[in-house]
């Protein structure tokens, strides 16, 4: 590290002083409502962008953001740090893994970071992220990323007949397969709900109507005031939950639960983590990747056989709560095409 980058970030400002401070910041410009998950890709995004700012200019990341700051963070990780002494203060510092620029999805994800950094405070007129110069110069940057190779990596839908491979897999004298088939079915059929919005399901949150049940989801991701959904779980999966209620016995409190190495059910809420190993374990068992496999396998799922199946997209949409139409559809289309009659013209 030079001089100039020793006297900007002074040994006695530890990485973990740094983080401390940022966790401080995120607290002061977040909804206690965010889901714990978001706080933390949050605050990761924002001490990366602190810690190059100040590595590189000396000063703290400030707000609002001049634009020609934005330019400089964007072309900076599109095309790689210049100067290697600013690349290699954050690697030292444990913000950066490796040399090189980031890949574009990092980007992404880091401008968005800072575009609701500035609505949370308050400075949505003064939103950079949210200018023409900016939105131009992303698009660029994401067509550049694309020619050169660059391809989002997607996990792999976990689709109807996948899931119904999964249930046949199922042993029905295990609590802990009643238990998971429970969830994935449960994950599935009410809309493809988010991991944590699973992890979160209450008992007091559900009404039992006829042989099927309606949740309502307190909040959600796209529901942040909490005026809560009502979605209905019917079918395979309404009788995967009435089982594990039944053998549970559950009927107050976290709907799914841990269950220790003896079988004993502990009473406290799963994590998303524990959703999303379940989900990966149960892939697995039926002989697919599961690094191919995530959390969000499920509600890609979903919404990739309601295209397969030809289920209105507003009937989909309300049981899935998207708000982005463009993710909905991206789902939704690659479902439909595989009964497109143009793709079947090749007939033996």
């Amino acid at each position: 590290m030079t001089k100039e980058l020793t006297r900007i970030m002074p040994a006695s400002q530890s990485l973990k002083e740094r983080a401390a401070e940022t966790a401080e910041r995120i607290s002061m410009i977040l909804d206690e409502g965010t889901p714990e998950n978001t706080r933390r890709a949050y605050a990761g995004d924002l001490a990366y962008m602190e810690a190059w700012c100040l590595v590189k200019t000396g000063h703290n990341l400030p707000f609002p953001t001049p634009i020609e700051l934005v330019y400089e963070f964007i072309t900076d990780h599109v095309f790689g740090l210049k100067d290697k002494s600013v690349e290699n203060a954050l690697i030292e510092m444990g913000m950066k893994a490796r040399p090189g620029p980031h890949k574009m999805a990092t980007i992404v994800r880091r401008i968005s970071t800072l575009s609701v950094i500035h609505q949370t405070k308050g400075m949505k007129e003064r939103n950079p992220c949210w200018s023409a110069q900016v939105k131009v110069l992303m698009k660029k940057a994401r067509k550049r990323a694309v020619r050169r190779g660059e391809r989002p990596s997607k996990k792999r839908a976990i689709t109807r007949d996948l899931l119904e491979e999964i249930n046949r897999s199922f042993d029905k004298t295990n609590i802990r397969d009643v238990r998971d088939k429970a969830i994935l079915c449960f994950a599935w059929a009410s809309g493809g709900r988010r991991r944590s919005e699973v992890a979160a399901a209450r008992c007091e949150d559900l009404v039992r109507h006829g042989n099927g049940f309606i949740y309502t989801l307190p909040f959600s991701k796209t529901d942040q005031e909490g005026k809560g959904v009502k979605v209905p779980v019917q079918g395979v999966a309404a009788r995967a939950l009435s089982e594990w209620l039944r053998r549970s016995g559950i009927n107050e409190g976290p709907i799914f639960r841990p269950i220790s190495k003896t079988g004993t059910i502990i009473n406290r809420y799963m994590t998303p983590q524990d959703i999303a190993r379940i989900v990966k374990h149960h892939a697995a068992n039926i002989g697919m990747d599961p690094s191919s496999i995530g959390g969000h396998s499920l509600r890609s799922g979903f919404v990739t056989s309601a295209g397969k199946m030809g289920i209105p997209i507003g009937s989909a949409m309300a049981m899935s709560t998207h708000r982005d139409t463009d993710v909905f559809m991206s789902y939704y289309q690659e479902g439909e095409m595989l009964n497109n009659p143009a793709a079947d013209m090749l007939k033996e």
